[in-house]
């Protein structure tokens, strides 16, 4: 797509878009055109309707940063010649080229930051059909981390955005990084094997979201001759940026709870439920998110998620040091790849490292 002439293979967006999804994860290798396509998209959207697009990135100095330059690419290659724009107040617009130069600007795309969410409560977007989120998933271990409630914070975007308009799609867009991401985990997805579908799409929360795990042979083996793909060829850097899987999706420490297994106590971290289950005869905890109805109360280690019925139990307590041990002899087996890092994160509460 960056480039008509190229023979090489980009995102699909037009076919994504054709499922019509409220809300739709796009995983995908690097460099595979989603940002581009997508403004692009809203370029043309905004030319043929006068619909308007919003553009959101984490934190403002990512938005900062990258919204002068977010249409860069896509004019850069040729794209709506006959229009100019400009960037201004956050936000971008633009206008037809004429001899007289005396055509008006409108708005284009708003750039937004999801974390001050709350403050575009009471701002109208009446005219916004689109929102795309980039880079929605973060790389491993990379600070700063997530936003505490990230889900509930860009849903409220979306109210405040959208309203109750219909025929409104909000996109997501990443690469394959982190199984941990809060939207995925919202859609459902907690291990590779349930997005790796034939076709590469697959619905979720009962076709609320659609997620599009995109993984192109062709496209993977045109970037390994790029400069980088080179660069990256045997290392471990090579399966997330050219294969698109995730860093932390490997099957490690992963098993299935048996019959026999009994509940023993339920944890809760950053709104994740853990129920710990203990098959006694082989000495194994196992660790899903299936808490027993009437389980009693669960435990927290940190206050933020405390409730009636959530206890918060001192890091140095001998009942989660213990469970760290025991973790520590590789006696803890997990349902899924993201519970497993999930759970890790909750241990580094109580010195894991």
């Amino acid at each position: 797509m960056p480039n008509q002439s190229s023979s090489r293979e980009y995102y699909p967006v037009a076919k994504t878009c054709s499922y019509g999804a409220p809300l739709t994860l796009v995983i995908s290798m690097r460099s595979y055109g989603k940002s581009f396509g997508f403004t692009l998209r809203g370029l043309k959207r905004w030319a043929k309707t006068g619909k308007q697009f919003v553009w959101v990135r984490r934190y403002d100095d990512e938005t900062a940063k990258t919204a002068p330059k977010l249409l860069d690419d896509v004019l850069a290659h040729g794209y709506m010649s006959g229009y100019e724009f400009r960037y201004t107040g956050r936000a971008w617009q633009g206008r037809k080229r004429t001899d007289d130069d005396t055509a008006a600007w409108s708005t284009v795309c708003h750039c937004l930051t999801l974390s001050k969410g709350q403050s575009y409560k009471g701002v109208a977007f009446p005219n916004v059909d689109t929102v795309v989120f980039d880079e929605f998933i973060r790389e491993v271990k990379t600070p700063p981390g997530y936003l505490r409630d990230e889900v509930g914070v860009f849903l409220n975007l979306l109210k405040s955005v959208f309203r109750d308009r219909p025929n409104v799609h909000a996109f997501a867009l990443a690469n394959a990084c982190d199984l941990t991401a809060p939207l995925l985990a919202f859609a459902g997805v907690r291990s590779e094997a349930q997005i790796s579908t034939p076709s590469g799409y697959s619905w979720h929360n009962g076709k609320s979201v659609l997620v599009h795990y995109a993984r192109d042979a062709v496209f993977a083996a045109q970037e390994a001759n790029t400069v980088v793909g080179k660069l990256v060829q045997g290392t471990p850097y090579a399966a997330v940026m050219l294969d698109n899987e995730f860093a932390n999706g490997g099957d490690n420490l992963l098993g299935s709870k048996p019959a026999r297994a009994r509940y023993r106590y339920g944890f809760v971290f950053g709104g994740d439920k853990f129920g710990v289950w203990c098959d006694d005869i082989a000495g194994v905890y196992y660790v899903n998110n299936k808490i027993p109805n009437n389980s009693g109360l669960l435990f927290t280690l940190q206050a933020g998620d405390m409730s009636l019925d959530v206890l918060m139990v001192e890091r140095a307590a001998p009942f989660a040091k213990g469970l760290m041990r025991l973790f520590g002899f590789g006696r803890v087996l997990f349902d899924a790849a993201a519970t497993r890092e999930r759970f890790v994160k909750m241990l580094g509460l109580v010195g894991l490292r």
